[in-house]
């Protein structure tokens, strides 16, 4: 087994680096291989720096971090030991981030195989409400751990001494000199200045953060220790005698810690805590306690308190060093931890595979409809089809002759992989002929292929796996943007990807997409042959040979006038757009945005077609276009009355929605409130709180 270990900010030596740094020596013990990669996959160096390397076939991804995405197609797992408050609050602020940030971080949370739990029932709680709905029956339901806990080998037995010859050790990030806003003044505002004074203390920890003198001051600063793999720590701590261990607001409120606890016990160190929920119910009476509830002069006479009276009976101190030692070593070490998460990822690779073999019969149809003679087009499309893992695929690539002609020049000096069967036919009228008298008797499922996405190698295994666990009708998979010119990551979600000292990857957080239909290229629905049939079924079919793309949504909805559609979605890493233009802080997703050949009159050819065949029939509406459209219209109020106007008629909008049929939407599917533009729903998009809703 190969294990990817993800460190969020290449450049920059943190805790979630020491980490790594630990499960990366016990993974070489095992003789197991592991790489330490950015979110993207590129390989880091030992001082965390990118290197020009790409990682190459993972069978496990541990993320250290909540805010990424199952971006790389190996087995993914994701720590779940962060704060509550640090996933949908503003760390500065402590007021509630933006909704379009927090849907992102939920997505995340659902994209992956499994989350890692922490021993926090609230945390754990709110990840379950998230993947909810998330249907995988390949990997069975298992709990598994990993706290930010250290290895057990080579611990340091507790050894009993004088209490006169004990100090207090510490180590952290003296945050309250970052902090200077009244605002966001910290948590341990002016309580080192005062332990400071008692000569007691040992301080450890960054000597300077963003240009400011952490430690500026404290004379018992002793410096900073290496990321090691908290080996130094363990040094210091058993020097010392005496471990303070404290905890933020933030992380006693979810029951979770930081290493500090784990550290302490491994170097054998007597450990004086704040009252953390967690530490309380895993270690009970082995810690000393004191309250921090007063101000920095109360909270600091209540900690000097338990230094006196470990040092006036430091052989009951010393026994319950031996208790908290014990618990660790039986509890919390990471090797115990990391063994079970290996064997599972055994257990769920073989699962994977099984599954893969499983459906390898299902036969999927590609559409690739195609109006360009741009050589480019052609090399990403053989591509993605040839690395896709899931072979079973027949293509049907409908151009017009002399493009065709093209196409078959190209695909003979660049073939398709053999296992895959294709066919080109000649068609000079819109996708919605060729749908209209498609033959699907050939497979059980029709993919239309969007032409400038680069597709992920389980693209189609995938929606293909999803489709078959949720007998769903439509699965969809989410797209991603890339641009080629970074802006500077000023903001929370920008760090956490792009890291510091200029080492941005090519992936901002700020303009990936959000699971809604707006985003969703056809090339990411996997649409079920008997959708098909019910669409050709319909009475209106002869509707759709008047359509070029939207042909898909308008199918759609004869389907779902057939029978309501169920919808099911995959939140893993499926596609991703490639954009150049910077400026562009937020897309509302159209296909033919990035048409090649007269994309805009294409969209308006297609939504005057729409709004005079359906403005007397009372049937929902399910086109993309519609959407940043009415966001316009109900953001500028009216201001862009003139531009809408060009291309559809408000009044045929309102009666669209007054002559809605559906009644209620199918919960929780993000691609329905797009495809069926509903009566309840819409009534309230056009009120104030439209982006939310949307949202």
């Amino acid at each position: 087994m190969k294990v990817g270990l993800v460190h969020n900010w290449p450049g920059a030596k943190n805790s979630e680096f020491d980490i790594i740094v630990r499960i990366r020596e016990i993974l070489a013990s095992w003789k197991i291989d592991s790489e330490m990669i950015d979110p993207l996959g590129n390989i880091l160096d030992k001082n965390t720096n990118r290197t020009s390397k790409q990682v190459e076939e993972l069978d496990l991804v541990l993320n250290l971090h909540y805010t990424n995405p199952k971006y790389l197609s190996a087995l993914s797992y994701v720590v779940n030991w962060n704060p509550l408050a640090y996933i949908i609050d503003d760390p500065n602020t402590q007021l509630p981030i933006p909704l379009k940030q927090l849907n992102y971080y939920v997505n995340c949370i659902r994209s992956h195989d499994r989350i890692l739990s922490a021993s926090s029932e609230l945390v754990d709680a709110y990840a379950q409400s998230a993947r909810m709905n998330r249907v995988d029956a390949v990997l069975a339901e298992k709990q598994l751990y990993l706290h930010t806990t250290i290895a057990k080998q080579n611990y340091k037995a507790v050894e009993e001494r004088p209490g006169d010859s004990l100090k207090v050790f510490y180590i952290g990030v003296n945050w309250e000199k970052v902090s200077q806003k009244e605002e966001t003044k910290e948590r341990h505002q002016g309580l080192f200045e005062i332990l400071d004074q008692s000569k007691q203390f040992d301080f450890y920890g960054i000597k300077k953060l963003y240009g400011v003198e952490l430690w500026q001051g404290i004379s018992s600063y002793q410096g900073e220790l290496p990321f090691d793999g908290g080996k130094s720590i363990i040094e210091k701590s058993a020097e010392c005698g005496i471990t303070l261990v404290l905890s933020s607001e933030q992380h006693k409120k979810s029951e979770l810690v930081s290493t500090r606890i784990f550290q302490a016990c491994k170097a054998g160190a007597i450990i004086i805590s704040d009252r953390n929920p967690f530490i309380e119910k895993q270690f009970g009476d082995a810690v000393y306690y004191f309250d921090d509830q007063g101000g920095p002069d109360e909270v600091a006479n209540n900690i000097l308190e338990q230094v006196t009276l470990i040092q006036s009976k430091p052989k009951l101190a010393f026994q319950r060093a031996k208790e908290a030692q014990s618990i660790f070593l039986k509890n919390f070490s990471l090797e115990n931890e990391l063994q079970k998460i290996c064997h599972q990822a055994k257990v769920d690779l073989q699962a994977i595979e099984h599954n893969k073999q499983k459906i390898s019969s299902n036969k999927v149809s590609i559409i690739f409809y195609v109006r360009t003679l741009d050589e480019s087009i052609y090399q990403q499309f053989v591509g993605n089809i040839n690395r896709q893992l899931h072979t079973n695929i027949h293509i049907t690539i409908v151009a017009t002759q002399s493009v065709n002609e093209v196409i078959s020049l190209y695909l003979q000096a660049n073939p398709i992989k053999a296992a895959v069967a294709y066919k080109i036919i000649n068609n000079e009228l819109p996708l919605g002929d060729v749908i209209s008298r498609f033959d699907t008797s050939n497979s059980a499922y029709t993919l239309f292929y969007s032409a400038g996405f680069v597709w992920d190698d389980n693209h189609v295994l995938t929606l293909l796996s999803q489709a078959e666990i949720s007998c769903a009708d439509v699965t969809c998979a989410p797209l991603f943007i890339e641009y080629s010119t970074q802006k500077q990551g000023l903001d929370l979600m920008d760090f956490f990807i792009k890291g510091t000292e200029n080492q941005q990857s090519t992936l901002s957080i700020k303009h990936l997409q959000k699971l809604d239909m707006a985003n969703y290229p056809l090339g990411n629905l996997l649409i079920a042959n008997s959708v098909l049939e019910l669409a050709l079924q319909a009475k209106e079919k002869i509707v759709l040979a008047q359509f070029d793309l939207m042909s898909v949504f308008i199918m759609l909805l004869f389907a779902d006038k057939q029978k309501p559609l169920a919808f099911a979605s995959t939140y893993h890493f499926s596609s991703l757009l490639p954009v150049d233009n910077p400026s562009l802080t937020t897309i509302d997703f159209d296909e033919y945005q990035h048409s090649l050949d007269n994309g805009w009159l294409n969209k308006q050819r297609d939504r005057n077609a729409l709004c005079a065949f359906m403005q007397h029939i009372p049937l929902t509406i399910c086109v993309t276009e519609l959407d940043p459209l009415l966001l316009a219209w109900t953001d500028e109020q009216d201001k862009n009355e003139t531009d809408i106007n060009q291309s559809i008629n408000k009044k045929t909008i309102k009666a669209l929605i007054k002559n809605s049929s559906i009644a209620s939407p199918v919960e929780n599917t993000p691609l329905v409130n797009h495809l069926i533009l509903l009566k309840t729903t819409m009534k309230a998009r056009l009120r104030s709180s439209y982006r939310l809703l949307r949202s």
